[in-house]
């Protein structure tokens, strides 16, 4: 390791994410809570309702999620009667139901409740900035 640090707490990359991502999830779930989906959920149930007819591949990729991770998540939401698949062939395309389609509202809101609340500790120029950064790292990084 070069340069000078020797606090490896704020010096590793590792450490330092994996902190932010428990505290940032933290915020989160008890945001999402009032919709009724956790996080993760909640951004799958976005995407398929701002994508109808979207694959699962696709849907996967988009979420940097693995395939069989999706195949999951999407059948606890087909069980609560959020999104409906159909499969023809191979290929299976996710579509929202009319509940799913009406939980849209409450979930953008809490998505903006979130940037609202971290925008508020960081400030909204820095956390604009951190979340810019961080997903050009993520970009180099899955490369």
């Amino acid at each position: 390791m070069s340069g000078t640090c020797d606090n490896y707490f704020e010096c590793c990359l590792y450490f330092t994410t994996n902190t932010m991502a428990r505290t940032i999830s933290k915020m989160a779930d008890d945001i999402f809570m009032s919709t009724g989906l956790s996080p993760a959920f909640a951004f799958m149930q976005m995407t398929i309702n701002e994508n109808p007819g979207i694959s699962q591949s696709v849907l996967a990729q988009k979420l940097q999620l693995a395939p069989s991770t999706v195949t999951r998540f999407l059948d606890k939401l087909i069980a609560k009667g959020l999104i409906e698949k159909t499969v023809q062939g191979r290929n299976a395309s996710l579509f929202p139901t009319e509940e799913g389609l009406s939980l849209h509202p409450l979930l953008r809101e809490a998505w903006r409740q979130l940037y609202e609340v971290y925008s508020g500790f960081l400030g909204e120029e820095f956390a604009v900035k951190l979340t810019a950064d961080m997903a050009k790292a993520n970009e180099i990084l899955l490369k």
